[in-house]
Formats: C-alpha cells, structure tokens, sequence
C-alpha cells in the first residue's frame, strides 16, 4: 500500500450490510431449527439495512417454512398491502405470536427495528415473547466468529497482523460490528490494492475502531502504540472540554513534543464535532493532506517507546514437570485449579528493573479456536517491580 497518490479504499455500507447477515443468517437459521413448538424469539437492535436483507432470506427459507417456523420484520405500516413479503404489522405480529402459542405455526421470530413505535406496542414487549428455555440468540458472538472466520481466509501471516490487532488489549473490548467493519475495509483495500494485508494497512483503518489511523504500526511495538493512541484519542473526544485545552493536554499528560502537530490538529479539529469521531477520523486516512500531516505516525512524543522484553515462566516447569504454578494441579497428566486458591503467573523482565518501567498491566485471555480472544478477568494493573500476580479464576 502506498500513502501517496492512491485513493485508499472506502467502506460500501452495502458489503457491511451483506456481511453482517452472512454473520447472523445460518446461525439464526440453525438456532430457531432447534426451538421447540410455541418458542417466539424476539431479534432487536439490527440496523435497518441489515434488517431488510435478513428477514428476506429468513422469511423465504424452504427449511424454516417446512418446519413451521415464520419469521418477520416488524412494520410501523398498518396497511397490509404495502408491506413487503417479509414485513409484518403490529397486529400482524401479535397473531402470529399467538399461532406460535396454539400450534398453528412451530416458532415465530419477529425482527424489531431500532426505535420502531407500534400502537401494539404493550402486547409485544420482550415479556410478552414466550420461550421454551433462557437461551436467547446472540448476535455479538455470530458477528465476531464471523469476521474471525473472514480473516481466517488469508495467508497466515496476513491473519497474524489482524488477528494481533483485534485482539489486543485497546482493540479486544470494542463494539463487534466497529471490528466488523475495520476487518472489510481492510480486505477491501487489499483487494483495491491487490496486496496482501500489511501493517500499513492494518493501521490506516484504525478510525473504524474509534482510533487515529496509524501507517507505521510495528509488530514488536503494537500494544503500546495502540494504548497510546487509545489515551490520545480518548483525550480529543472529551466534550467535557474546550479544543485548546485537549490539545495542551496531549502534551502534558501523553508528552506530544511537536508543537506543528498540536497546531495543525487544533486548525483542523476548530470546525470539527470531535466528540464525534466518525466526523474526523476518516479524513486523517483518505485526504492526503490531512493524513501526511496528521496519522498517528507523524505524532513526535517526548518518550520513546522503550525496548524491553517480557518473558512469562511456564505454568509448569519444562525440565521437572511435577514443578508447577501456585493454584493448580496435575490431573491426568494435564493442569488444572485445584479449586481452593487463585492461580500465579509470573514472568521476569529484561533488562532488570529498568527506570522507565513504571507499571505492568496484567490480562488474562482465553483464545478460541477461531483464535479470537476474550478477557477472563479484568485487566489488571501492578507495579513495574512486581514478577507475579494471583490470578482470581476457578
């Protein structure tokens, strides 16, 4: 990818929309399969667009229709004949409800738009919606399993540079269909370009995730650049605050030594909604100007990403392998809680105590196959002289 002259790919609300069915559809499908006879399932908080595409293809499935099952989008239209095929009324939806609830149809699944009011709107609140069990869809692990399954399409060290963005502390906690989007706009400049994933690109489709597109993302530096730019940006967002003094905050509290950057970010933040990150972000990645001027790797800061390597002890010893960590056992010749105390990670730094290490953050992740991570505790923080911690899981 090159930063001079090209045209950087740009998201087509029409792929995400595409994309996030593909996500929720078979999934959907295969869990109200699986419902018993009476289950009405309630699916909120889709965007509109998604919407339409999804009860298109529910509603029109041979599988569902065969065994019974009717799905619907909710209407504010009360006219019958200028709905879609796949739309519904308020009333409509409340008679299907009740076939599902007297055997005239297996299951209902009615699809609500975001902020849609219907005169019936008592009679089809979530309480009303009965279920045969507590499980309820999940559209966040759908999305997620489905953008890790898009990057996992790529050559392998293309998924390395995605996966260890998304799954970094700054990145792993945001909203899924924010992740969604950086991953096909990614993919899409890979296919404008006809070049593999790099860092660069990576890193210019940041502003998907709320972050200051960054072309000099580096493998061995990305977790402090991206919790850097995270603090930056979080700075920039705070409406709480006048524009000038964000900006003398980014250099008291973040160190940004250059004064032309802090200038040219203060010209061009003056007309800006920057509590609104959609509104300014974009442009640091497609207008050249902007971007030669303003991406977070032309940000000059007082202290240096320092070089120091971190090595975590294994949890159980290599060479004495009865030798293992606080809180666990051997069990079946694998580890395992001995369910009575927390587990101890420890780990040693290189070189030894150095100055500049003020603090450690300790997280703790489970990776799934798919090679998505998840928090299993809140990320911790501790001092910079510490080696250990006592991990508080069962």
């Amino acid at each position: 990818m090159t930063t001079t002259g090209d045209a950087l790919y740009r998201l087509d609300e029409a792929r995400v929309a595409v994309e996030y069915v593909e996500a929720l559809f078979g999934q959907l499908k295969v869990f109200l399969l699986r419902k018993q006879p009476g289950h009405c399932q309630r699916v909120d908080y889709l965007p509109a667009a998604v919407l339409a595409r999804l009860g298109d293809r529910l509603s029109a499935d041979k599988d569902l229709m065969g065994k019974g099952v009717a799905c619907r989008v909710l209407s504010s239209e009360t006219e019958s004949s200028k709905l879609k095929p796949w739309e519904v009324t308020g009333s409509g939806a409340v008679a299907l409800r009740e076939d599902a609830t007297y055997g005239r149809v297996k299951v209902f699944c009615a699809l609500f738009p975001t902020g849609i009011r219907l005169a019936e709107e008592d009679s089809l609140n979530v309480a009303t919606f009965k279920t045969d069990d507590a499980d309820s869809f999940d559209i966040r692990k759908s999305v997620q399993e489905h953008l890790f399954g898009l990057i996992g399409r790529l050559a392998e060290p293309e998924q390395k540079i995605l996966k260890a963005v998304l799954n970094s502390e700054a990145i792993r906690p945001r909203d899924v269909v924010s992740k969604l989007r950086y991953v096909i706009s990614v993919l899409g400049e890979r296919e404008r370009s006809k070049r593999p994933v790099s860092w660069e690109s990576a890193g210019a489709y940041l502003y998907e995730v709320q972050l200051v597109p960054d072309f000099g993302l580096k493998e061995d530096a990305l977790s402090l650049q991206l919790a850097r730019n995270t603090a930056c940006t979080k700075i920039l967002l705070d409406a709480e605050r006048e524009l000038s003094a964000n900006v003398v905050r980014l250099a008291e509290e973040q160190g940004l030594l250059d004064e032309e950057v802090r200038r040219d970010l203060a010209i061009y933040l003056a007309e800006k909604r920057t509590y609104d990150p959609d509104s300014w972000l974009p442009s640091i990645c497609h207008d050249p100007a902007v971007r030669d001027k303003l991406s977070f790797d032309c940000w000059d800061f007082r202290k240096s990403i320092i070089d120091l390597t971190l090595e975590l002890k294994p949890l159980q010893d290599p060479k004495n392998p009865t030798k293992i960590a606080k809180g666990l056992v051997l069990k079946g010749g694998s580890l395992a809680n001995d369910g009575t105390k927390p587990i101890q990670i420890s780990w040693t730094v290189s070189p030894q105590n150095p100055p500049e290490l003020a603090g450690l953050r300790v997280t703790v992740i489970r990776i799934a196959d798919d090679g998505s991570e998840t928090d299993v505790i809140a990320p911790q923080s501790v001092g910079g002289k510490r080696k250990s911690f006592m991990v508080p899981i069962a």
